[in-house]
């Protein structure tokens, strides 16, 4: 029976993967076939991903009664996942009087509770798997077989975009309701993992030429989607590969190395320099990459109503009443527009001209800049001890700054973050030692170092499964104590 159990192993990249990759499949293929597609595939995929969380549940259980000796390891493990889910309960009762009609409070931390528990609960499962098994080499290998059922949909990903003749404006980055970045982010994934594997497995050499290709035809897709965070992941998983090999590990799988590196510089440079598909992300997105950090969409906001000056100061003075009320930005956004149409200078000056266009504008809370400025303006509102868990998204709407660094600053001041990031230099440290013992330990933790751009750029603390699974990976490797008897190979 345990043997047969062993094969649920095969389930647990899906923890990283996550649910995506089925809905993936589902609007590709039979997306036509549903009345009201939606919601019947977000049913499905989910109703699917459950199956899949009972499954490593079970298989979690069965490790758990096989190492018995572990429990402690284990029951320290389970606190440090259940501390996770603290903001969000937190949050559910103080940021209830914040609900409003555009954004209700409640039901949303409700969902981020229920998303913890179908998407992030498995990821603690799947990493007591491998680390009490000692089989995060067979854990990352077998991502390789979801590289094989990704390559028909990839293939046909790139095809479009290449063989497409007229200009599109990004509508073929997508498919259906897969939006780019979810395809991006299934492709870098399996990506990483595979270009990992190539490099520090010496049991695959029958799968060597398939595994080439399925890293040639994954970094397209990551490329032509155009996701920008997505893409730098791939730079710093090659600057992860050349710091180990060049300065930890003296070089001792550096010619391995240089074909994933050379694969992904390669295609890169050539796309970015030599030619890319005119509807490709790297047209459409990233050939303007740093659009986000050099201006606030003003313009665009206002349309064209003001001159810079004028629109940056009604931009500055926006933020500024913003973060200084304690309310939702909603309610304070209702009452800017009403102190404005009222003919009060209070916010800014106007003229009589100006005034009914400002008395319709509205922060853009799409753009980076504004999302990292009013980060910093709360930040500086409550240095030392911040504003509370969550309060950054519960003020604004469910929006957070894209940025980890800053959403802990803003939401945990000084204190937090600088505890926060001293307990993960510490643990990164410890998890560094264990990759020196053991090479699947290694693989593991450079994946998911990779994922760092992410974290900078584009996800929240409380909202990316990428993120949990590398903070918690880095954690448990630094809780085990017998590192080599339970967690490494000799």
């Amino acid at each position: 029976m345990r043997q047969k159990l062993q094969h649920i192993d095969k389930l647990l990249p899906l923890t990283i993967i996550t649910a995506t990759v089925f809905m993936l499949h589902f609007e590709w293929v039979g997306h036509r076939y549903f009345e009201n597609h939606v919601s019947q595939l977000t049913i499905a995929y989910i109703g699917i991903f459950c199956v899949v969380d009972t499954l490593i549940g079970i298989r979690f259980l069965d490790v758990c009664f096989k190492n018995i000796n572990q429990r402690k390891y284990i029951v320290r493990c389970a606190a440090v996942a259940v501390a996770f889910i603290i903001p969000i309960v937190y949050a559910i009762f103080r940021y209830n009087s914040w609900s409003t009609e555009e954004y209700n409070n409640t039901s949303e931390m409700i969902s981020l509770a229920l998303q913890f528990i179908v998407f992030k609960i498995p990821v603690f499962f799947c990493l007591m798997i491998i680390i009490i098994n000692n089989s995060t080499k067979n854990f990352v290998s077998n991502f390789k077989y979801y590289g094989m059922l990704l390559m028909p949909f990839c293939i046909f990903y790139i095809l479009r975009i290449v063989t497409c003749t007229y200009q599109t404006r990004g509508e073929l980055l997508s498919v259906g309701e897969v939006d780019y970045m979810s395809i991006s982010a299934i492709a870098l994934t399996v990506f990483l993992a595979i270009a990992t594997d190539y490099i520090y497995n010496n049991q695959i050499k029958r799968f060597k030429p398939i595994m080439v290709f399925m890293m040639v035809v994954l970094w397209l897709t990551v490329l032509y989607s155009g996701t920008r965070s997505m893409f730098l992941c791939g730079i710093a998983f090659v600057a992860i590969i050349l710091i180990w090999e060049l300065f930890l590990d003296k070089r001792k799988n550096i010619k391995k190395a240089l074909l994933p590196i050379c694969i992904t510089l390669g295609i890169t440079i050539f796309s970015f320099a030599v030619w890319s598909p005119s509807n490709s992300g790297i047209m459409l997105r990233m050939n303007n990459f740093m659009h986000e950090t050099s201006r606030h969409d003003i313009e665009v906001t206002v349309d064209g109503a003001f001159s810079k000056e004028t629109g940056e100061m009604l931009q500055n003075a926006f933020i500024d009443y913003s973060v200084a009320n304690n309310t939702p930005y909603s309610e304070s956004l209702k009452e800017m527009r009403d102190i404005i149409s009222s003919g009060s200078d209070e916010i800014v000056k106007l003229t009589d001209n100006e005034r009914p266009v400002a008395a319709k504008f509205e922060l853009n809370l799409n753009n980076r800049i504004t999302l990292w400025s009013l980060a910093v303006e709360e930040f500086l509102k409550k240095p030392v001890l911040g504003n509370g868990f969550m309060y950054y998204q519960n003020k604004y709407g469910g929006y957070y700054p894209h940025c980890v660094p800053l959403e802990l600053l803003a939401d945990t001041g000084l204190v937090g973050t600088v505890i926060f990031f001293g307990v993960m230099i510490f643990v990164l440290i410890k998890s560094i030692t264990a990759a020196k013992k053991n090479k699947g330990i290694l693989e593991v933790v450079i994946i998911s170092l990779s994922f760092i751009p992410i974290y900078l750029l584009s996800c929240g603390f409380n909202t990316n499964v990428r993120l949990v699974f590398t903070l918690w990976l880095l954690i448990f490797i630094a809780l085990n104590e017998n590192v080599e008897e339970c967690c490494y190979d000799k």
